[in-house]
């Protein structure tokens, strides 16, 4: 449990973009939301589960603003850019935000059910049910819940958690803890944008009164240490494939063995076989257009999105020197 006297304050990144940030409904149904691509960024401090509520508080009625974990890679490099934790293989665009440790985190909970009766409106009720589905040291916490756009329209709880936790941690480090839990993993990258502002109803009232509970609980939640959240170490290595004359054997290993890859080791095993894969091309005992595919299609097997495969896969190619 955190000291009371020990300063405990923590940053966290503000985004700020010139198109509202805010989900909405048009009678009855949700309403595209445009991600713009570009945001100003600006650097916030909080010291306590407390503070963090007030700045949530003020956040909800600016349909501008969002929360990011990461930190600012460069404060002279922070208004007009884009959300990149690596630099860009294509437009050479630099990173302009940097994993750190968080002694905060948003937590979100989709369609958790809820007992026959139960009220939508009461959050902090909904945040009950939903606290038993997380390890047991989140169900001694107090957190700030914050309903999500869709909480009291569509069934079950669809809450955003907010806690504050014993030490800072990253968010690879949560990835692993929670990796039981029925939570939304995009919340602890570091460029992910956390909506913040409530939403925006057309032609509809507003389900909820209040958006925004502090549930009572313990001061902090009481993080393992740092080595019991350290990756496991990865399985040993198979024997790679024997290589036919179209490389076909080697890609098709090469696939499975980034598909088999565990959380935490991913980008990296990826890069390990590209290389492999690219340097079999050279000497032409693999097809250099099938490389890509083959690392995306693993990719997305050991969990990445389809989005994130493409990028990793770009970054390979120019990395490679690949066209």
């Amino acid at each position: 449990m955190p000291n009371k006297t020990t300063p405990t304050r923590c940053g966290l990144t503000l985004s700020r973009a010139t198109v509202p940030l805010q989900k909405a409904w048009r009678g009855g149904d949700a309403a595209p939301l445009t991600i713009p691509k570009t945001f100003n960024f600006e650097h916030a401090e909080v010291e306590d589960l407390a503070g963090l509520g007030r700045l949530l508080l003020r956040l909800q009625d600016n349909p501008f603003a969002a929360v990011i974990r990461g930190g600012i890679a460069d404060p002279t490099r922070a208004e007009g850019v884009r959300r990149l934790t690596a630099p860009d293989p294509v437009t050479g665009e630099p990173a302009t935000l940097v994993e750190l440790p968080r002694r905060w985190v948003a937590l979100d909970l989709d369609n958790v059910p809820l007992p026959a009766g139960a009220a939508p409106r009461d959050l902090s009720a909904c945040a009950r049910h939903a606290l038993a589905l997380l390890p047991a040291a989140f169900r001694a916490a107090g957190c700030v819940v914050q309903a999500t756009a869709s909480h009291g329209i569509k069934p079950g709880a669809r809450l955003r958690l907010w806690f504050w936790l014993s030490r800072p941690a990253l968010g690879a480090e949560l990835a692993r803890w929670l990796a039981g839990s029925p939570v939304d993993s995009s919340c602890f990258r570091a460029g992910q944008l956390i909506f913040t502002a409530r939403p925006r109803f057309v032609g509809m009232p507003d389900p909820l009164p209040c958006r925004l509970a502090l549930l009572p609980g313990a001061d902090a939640v009481e993080v393992p240490p740092t080595a019991a959240l350290r990756p496991p170490s990865p399985p040993p290595r198979p024997q790679r494939a024997a290589i036919a004359d179209d490389g076909a054997g080697a890609l098709v290993w090469g696939r499975a063995y980034i598909a088999s890859a565990p959380l935490g080791a991913r980008h990296d095993t990826a890069l390990r076989v590209a290389g492999w894969l690219f340097a079999l091309a050279r000497e032409g005992r693999v097809r250099a257009e099938a490389i890509a595919p083959a690392i995306t299609a693993g990719l997305i097997a050991a969990g990445k999105t389809e989005s994130e495969a493409r990028d990793i896969c770009r970054y390979i190619a120019a990395k490679e020197g690949a066209r």
